[in-house]
């Protein structure tokens, strides 16, 4: 009940507003929805708590809605009350940068000491530079490095797991063809006392059971990379989330250098350009602002959408300072507010901006986190993080404009 009471305490609260859009006390619309999960979703506490207290309110409003019918609510704002997810430990996450560090940094002190080590650090060194799946680096062979034509880059070529016999090529720098070279030679042993000819072409070679020669698999691998993890108490990362990291790394390169879909295909190495947009670029556009802004997104781009806000330029009637609203971050088309109430004028209908303007974005992101720290009470926080949600998916919706002007 202590759950229900603190929900239905805010709507009212933001229904009581002066110039809030919704005030009826007996209609509930989406964007209601959005405020009750947005108030539940405090990261601070643990996933079976946010989960009972949204399944407290989502079972008061239903039984509301079919039996005592006081209230209406919008067609979909129940689908907007579901659980919260556990995030996946295993898929569709990369390794974070000071996490990835951390590994990096661990398996180069091994590699030293132990060729298992050694190995791990790079094929992992690999994985990460290249679009290479983790069976296919296990399985490239001593001949795999052509000449590149320009200097100091490299040609890797090994089989496509799924492409029938294709043999897959990839750039790779100086760096990486030194890598590569290291283990080639500290490998050479392994090859000169291989007793199964087979076996003598390839580069991942280690000592397995009675001083037998052994190929190094996905599977040995995620074994001897979750050693680091343990040794580091970090996650158990695996290769799934060694190669998502590759796809957000060349994510991000795409979207801080204005490329187009050819260098994400380029980069990402899917022969469909469809492929890598629907399979990478949504989520991960998702998942590199969650993961940069540490905010979640989910799917609000069904019930709010600030493309529309996004004109390609301001008009002149309005590009002056007194039409400048939200800290720089767009103008408003009003002569006289109408947002008389806390509201952000982000979600106004007078409210525009421009890809231009992503510094501003960013700016203002920043000060909201400054804000947060000092926040006195969760109130006041709670409302913080609501603005910060809506400027990060701004920046999304900016992103993806900067992405359409590419293909154009």
């Amino acid at each position: 009940m202590g759950y229900m009471r603190d929900a239905l305490a805010m709507l009212d609260n933001v229904k009581a507003q002066k110039g809030y859009p919704n005030p009826d006390p007996k209609y509930m619309n989406n964007q209601e929805a959005l405020l009750v999960r947005s108030f539940y979703s405090d990261e601070s506490v643990k996933l079976v708590t946010r989960n009972n207290k949204i399944g407290a309110i989502r079972r008061f409003l239903m039984w509301e809605r079919d039996e005592n019918k006081a209230i209406s609510f919008d067609d979909m704002f129940f689908d907007y009350l579901v659980q919260y997810e556990e995030p996946s430990k295993t898929h569709g996450k990369s390794i974070p940068d000071e996490d990835l560090g951390k590994i990096s940094a661990w398996l180069a002190a091994q590699a030293s000491t132990s060729h298992e080590m050694d190995l791990t650090y790079a094929a992992l060194h690999l994985a990460l530079e290249t679009e290479f799946r983790i069976s296919q680096i296990c399985h490239m062979k001593v001949n795999c490095i052509k000449p590149s034509a320009k200097p100091h880059e490299y040609i890797v070529q090994t089989y496509h797991k799924t492409g029938h016999g294709r043999l897959d090529s990839f750039v790779i720098s100086e760096l990486t063809y030194r890598h590569l070279m290291r283990i080639i030679e500290n490998t050479e042993p392994y090859r000169e006392k291989c007793t199964r000819r087979e076996l003598s072409e390839y580069i991942f070679l280690y000592d397995s059971t009675m001083n037998t020669v052994a190929l190094m698999d996905s599977t040995r691998f995620r074994r001897w990379f979750q050693q680091a993890c343990t040794a580091l108490n970090l996650p158990k990362y695996t290769s799934q989330n060694i190669r998502d990291t590759h796809m957000t790394k060349s994510f991000e390169y795409v979207l801080k250098h204005g490329k187009s879909d050819l260098v994400m295909a380029a980069l990402s190495k899917h022969k469909y350009l469809d492929t890598t947009k629907s399979h990478y670029i949504e989520q991960k556009l998702n998942d590199m602002l969650e993961a940069t802004y540490g905010i979640i997104i989910g799917d609000l781009d069904d019930c709010y959408s600030p493309s529309k806000h996004i004109t390609e330029k301001i008009p002149e009637n309005v590009d002056r300072d007194e039409n400048v609203v939200e800290n720089g971050c767009g103008n408003c088309k009003s002569a006289q507010c109408t947002m008389r109430n806390a509201l952000p004028c982000l979600i106004c209908d007078n409210f525009i901006t421009t890809i231009k303007h992503e510094p501003a974005f960013r700016r203002a992101i920043e000060a909201v986190d400054k804000l947060m720290q000092n926040a006195g009470t969760k109130h006041d926080k709670d409302d913080l993080t609501t603005i910060k949600l809506l400027l990060v998916m701004y920046l999304k919706a900016i992103y993806q404009k900067k992405q359409e002007a590419t293909e154009q």
